[in-house]
């Protein structure tokens, strides 16, 4: 308990509590400025069906109306820059903290999950609250100063800035865990094709130009591998800073860390999450380096008396940001809906087989409708077709009733959005997105596998899914001829099976070759013994 106190309510830091409320609340204008063109959406323009309510916003009833979003993100940016400028300085952080954490948890309340853009500032700003931030460079400062009001001592600026350090460690390593836990002892987020493949889903699978750091990382394991290692050093770094607030030279070059990721992960992977870097003055000690410029001795470290509501306040941040950061299985961040509090697990899986110390194919497997239409379907409609949820849900059919259901409900949806799109027949696919193996050319290719059904517009419906389990498969044909010549798809490549053999492996998909007349030979979906 006497480590805990002296760690977190030493007196002074002033002038670093101040600089930390500057940057704090630059970051949260900066994000309200990158959410300010439909970015986060509003009430007015949003998909209302979809809405999920996350953090704060399942504290109010229903979905907020177009005027009061008006309302608080009018509040947002008049509290925020009251903030900045050190106007009633604890007031206006939390009035800000509360308006921008509507705006930014609107934004995700209609998705499946969040993303983690803007974590870092709100993070920030919660741990800041209850802050004596404008006790310098502030309008409450100078105005203190007018009255001729002596200036406060004695009190601890200590834990808030050092509840802030905490906060944004805790984000960073949280990446860094998610990494590890992945891989366990191979390591295999490192030591694997796993950074390259991460590369290529998400700049081609999503049809995006790779940075040019991105292209050159993937034409060699040495690059790639070695990038990997730096990345994880790069997010431990800001935690380990928190260990370091007696040494301030030590401390600001762990922290310096943060701000270069934060660089790199614009450089790397397209994410320019450039609102973050304000956050960095956080671990420099700005009333440590103020004494050396002036060459005068810094306050003695000596522990100061604070309310129980502030050392309360410490203990309930750092043990739920503890078990958010670190408690992955099962995602409770997100079941829980509790942004800004959350883990930070980006691109934490493992995009590999093993053996990882071997090259070996990646492969994607993911569910695709083809409209076969007079004419063909333009780009924008094709886009609404393949980003349909439709083709996801017929991935995971298991009967013809359920296909057969899927594809209609899709045939009215896609007609009543598109009336003048003449379809013939809707297909769903079973695809593989691949990725050879190096020293192939880094890049995803589609290939069809098989069949799921098909619908025409005449309404004749054909479909093989069956029953598939660990000793046996069958189809159930409708529409089509029967078959016994059943394959398995695993990792890019069939395998014939026999009609009651056993031992099926887990993630194969069973497929069955059929002879269609006038077609010829055609493959179709059994099942998937997941």
């Amino acid at each position: 308990m006497r480590r805990w106190q002296r760690y977190w309510f030493r007196a002074g830091g002033p002038i670093s509590s101040a600089i930390l409320r500057i940057a704090i609340a630059t970051s949260i204008l900066w994000m309200l400025w990158r959410l300010r063109d439909g970015y986060a959406g509003s009430p007015d323009t949003s998909p209302h069906g979809l809405y999920r309510p996350i953090g704060i916003l399942r504290l109010v009833p229903g979905e907020p109306s177009p005027m009061a979003f008006s309302v608080v993100w009018a509040v947002a940016w008049a509290a925020t820059v009251a903030m900045l400028l050190g106007l009633r300085s604890r007031t206006s952080t939390a009035v800000s903290f509360v308006a921008a954490l509507v705006i930014a948890s609107y934004e995700y309340s209609f998705a499946a999950s969040w993303s983690h853009d803007n974590n870092a500032p709100l993070l920030a700003q919660l741990a800041f609250l209850g802050a004596r931030g404008g006790d310098a460079w502030s309008i409450d400062a100078w105005w203190r100063r007018r009255r001729g009001d002596a200036a406060p001592a004695g009190h601890a600026y200590a834990w808030s800035v050092l509840l802030v350090q905490l906060a944004i460690g805790l984000m960073m390593a949280s990446a860094a865990y998610t990494k590890l836990a992945s891989g366990g002892t191979s390591l295999a987020w490192v030591c694997s094709d796993n950074l390259r493949n991460h590369i290529l889903v998400r700049f081609d699978l999503a049809g995006l130009p790779r940075t040019a750091i991105a292209d050159w990382l993937v034409d060699s394991p040495v690059r790639w591998k070695v990038t990997a290692a730096l990345n994880i050093v790069a997010q431990l770094a800001p935690l380990a800073a928190c260990f370091a607030t007696r040494r301030p030279v030590l401390r600001a070059l762990l922290g310096s860390m943060f701000v270069i990721e934060t660089f790199a992960l614009d450089a790397v992977m397209g994410f320019s999450n450039y609102h973050w870097l304000p956050l960095g003055v956080v671990f420099v000690d700005w009333d440590w380096l103020a004494a050396r410029l002036q060459r005068r001795a810094p306050e003695p470290d000596r522990v100061v008396s604070v309310r129980r509501i502030v050392r309360g306040f410490v203990a309930t941040f750092v043990l739920c940001d503890l078990v958010i950061a670190f408690y992955r299985w099962p995602k409770i961040d997100q079941r829980l809906g509790a942004y800004p509090l959350s883990a930070f697990p980006m691109f934490g899986s493992i995009r590999a087989r093993p053996p990882y110390g071997e090259h070996q194919l990646y492969e994607i497997l993911e569910g695709r409708i083809e409209v076969v239409s007079d004419p063909r379907p333009e780009p924008a409609v094709q886009s609404w077709i393949d980003h349909h949820p439709a083709g996801h849900d017929l991935l995971g059919a298991r009967t013809a009733d359920e296909a057969r259901a899927t594809l209609t409900a899709f045939s009215r949806e896609l007609q009543t959005v598109f009336p003048n799109l003449a379809i013939r027949t809707l297909r769903a696919q079973l695809v593989s997105i691949q990725a050879q193996p190096y020293p192939a050319p880094a890049r995803l290719d589609r290939v069809d596998v098989a069949t799921i059904a098909e619908l025409s517009r005449h309404g004749s419906f054909r479909c093989m899914l069956g029953q598939v389990d660990a000793d046996r498969a069958f189809a159930a044909p409708v529409g089509l001829p029967a078959s016994d010549r059943l394959a398995s798809y695993r990792d890019g490549g069939f395998t014939d099976l026999v009609v009651g053999g056993a031992g099926l492996a887990r993630k194969t998909y069973v497929v069955v070759r059929v002879v269609v007349p006038g077609e010829g030979e055609r493959t179709f979906v059994v099942g998937a013994r997941s």
